[in-house]
């Protein structure tokens, strides 16, 4: 079964799986935990669901 991760329903993540929380690459770990509208992912970003 396929799993998409949350992170792909975020407004914030950009191509390439990057995004202001994780400019490196968000990692595994991340990707693959539920998250909520205003979670923060890290340093102060917020998890935005694109609507």
């Amino acid at each position: 079964m396929i799993r998409i991760p949350h992170c792909l329903r975020c407004k914030n993540v950009k191509k390439g799986m990057v995004c202001d929380a994780y400019p490196d690459g968000i990692p595994k770990e991340v990707l693959e935990k539920e998250k909520r509208d205003g979670d923060i992912c890290n340093n102060g970003v917020v998890f935005v669901k694109v609507r």
